[in-house]
């Protein structure tokens, strides 16, 4: 989830006015960058109340169409969630069998794609609400969601400007749901380029997966089915989603936590931190590190004999939380998600949680958005001990419990936060015959995302047994990091020309 959007109006705004000419007038700039900002906002907010009024309606719209119809989640209907960019990762490889590997993998997406229809449908919107059109004929629409691309149009190579990237593979990106919507634009791609260096032994996979079909969850579900491996396996993901997951998630997070990131207060504060962008320009800062493991190995040791001593000293005392589940360890996550919230330690921070496995009837083979945004404020983030009780009682943890942010606050500070993404858990290497996996990166336009005050990143698996993170931050951030016993060397990628 990327709760650092920006919309397609709003983004194409800002770069359409650029820096102030000399001869226009800052006010000038500001006034037509707020106008093309508010238009967005009233649109926006127009969509939200008619699909709302039409929710109920579109049950009876089925039959107008051609092919299966799913209603999707109310959220996955929103209209943040498609303003959302795709889920698109590029994977470098080295091997004497290229071609080999591209006929596997253009095979294996017809296989994938005969299996999981669902990823060759199509985006559409009926009475106000948007929903998946599963074609009849899968075996057509799969070759939608392959293509080799020209080298010579695509010139790409693992040593490529990073920031590049996105614009240089935007052929293989599925675009996002609003910009989908009523076309025949696929929703799943899986695109091979051959290096610009050394096309006849190294080139590039590229997956892209439309952020309304699935979270990252199901992204790494359908990637794994493309490798090779003996123990791989093309399964089936259940594409029909569980409307009740919404109660379901408002009875676990509580409803108002549930609602937080898609309530009409967020307006405000994300159209100044958009008109701000237009005026000055703003480009945060980027940088890729991999994790350093032993210092993470020693956190959790010990954190592991601090909690040993203290549940034991709370059960000699009765002195445990009714409801409330102790933290009897802490994982990787828990120790770099409170370590990266705490370097910057805004008043507002957020965590996607899977909620497969937490939320009863929530399934691995469920395909869809059920994951859950979990809000912190900095006492609940203090500890990695608070983290992962936050997690295990799904529920912010610090005691006394802390408040949501209000209105006000949403207004003058509402784009400041700190978010962590965790891709790794979901991860497994693409093992193509006659190749070797140089590197998996997460591709996305940090440098055009990021409003000013956030603080992004995501954590993922270079290759199975590596962990690493990238980051979109202020100003001064990547000297901060630098320094940081939690991150070791760079990755070998080129993010600064």
């Amino acid at each position: 989830m990327h709760p650092g959007f920006q919309s397609a109006e709003a983004k194409r705004a800002r770069e359409n006015a650029g820096s102030p000419s000399p001869s226009v007038p800052l006010r000038t700039v500001g006034i037509v960058g707020g106008v093309a900002v508010s238009l967005f906002v009233i649109r926006s907010a127009w969509r939200l109340l008619r699909a709302s009024l039409f929710r109920g309606e579109a049950s009876a719209v089925k039959e107008e169409c051609k092919g299966q119809l799913v209603d999707l989640l109310p959220k996955e209907s929103s209209e943040l969630i498609n303003e959302f960019e795709a889920t698109t990762t590029i994977t470098f490889y080295k091997g004497e069998k290229i071609e080999e590997a591209i006929k596997f993998l253009e095979e294996r997406v017809r296989d994938i794609v005969k299996a999981n229809p669902w990823l060759a449908g199509r985006l559409v919107k009926k009475n106000g609400m948007y929903m998946l059109e599963i074609p009849e004929d899968d075996n057509s629409s799969s070759s939608r969601s392959f293509a080799v691309l020209d080298r010579e149009a695509v010139k790409l190579s693992q040593k490529t400007h990073y920031p590049d990237i996105h614009r240089i593979i935007s052929v293989a990106k599925v675009k996002k749901g609003c910009e989908t919507v009523d076309t025949d634009e696929p929703l799943f791609k899986v695109s091979v380029v051959r290096d610009e260096v050394s096309p006849d032994d190294s080139f590039a996979l590229v997956v892209s997966l439309s952020h309304t079909l699935g979270d990252g969850h199901t992204f790494y579900s359908v990637y794994k089915m493309l490798s090779q491996g003996s123990d791989t396996k093309v399964t089936k993901l259940n594409a029909e989603r569980k409307q009740w997951f919404t109660a379901a998630e408002e009875k676990s997070f509580g409803k108002a936590e549930t609602g937080f990131w898609f309530q009409s207060s967020w307006i405000p504060s994300f159209m100044l931190a958009q008109l701000r962008m237009t005026l000055t320009g703003y480009r945060c800062e980027t940088g890729a590190f991999y994790i350093n493991e032993e210092w993470v190995a020693a956190e959790k040791k010990r954190w592991k004999a601090k909690l040993e001593s203290e549940n034991k000293s709370a059960n000699n005392n009765n002195d445990t939380k009714a409801g409330k589940k102790p933290a009897q360890f802490v994982s990787t996550n828990d120790v770099v998600t409170s370590w990266w919230f705490n370097l910057y330690g805004n008043s507002l921070a957020g965590m996607a949680i899977n909620c497969r496995s937490r939320v009863e009837g929530c399934l691995d083979s469920d395909a869809g958005n059920y994951e859950h945004f979990m809000v912190y404020r900095r006492r609940d983030y203090a500890t990695p001990a608070l983290i992962r009780q936050s997690v295990q009682n799904l529920r912010r943890s610090a005691d006394p419990p802390t408040p949501l942010p209000s209105f006000s606050e949403l207004l003058l500070n509402g784009s400041t936060m700190t978010i962590i993404s965790n891709w790794a858990s979901f991860y497994g290497d693409v093992e193509l015959d006659g190749c070797t996996q140089q590197l998996h990166l997460p591709v996305y336009d940090y440098e055009g995302e990021t409003m000013p005050g956030q603080a992004l990143v995501v954590l993922f698996r270079p290759r199975a047994g590596e962990l690493a993170l990238m980051f979109a931050a202020p100003t001064g951030s990547m000297e901060k990091i630098k320094l940081q016993d939690a991150v070791g060397s760079p990755l070998p990628i080129n993010l600064h020309n």
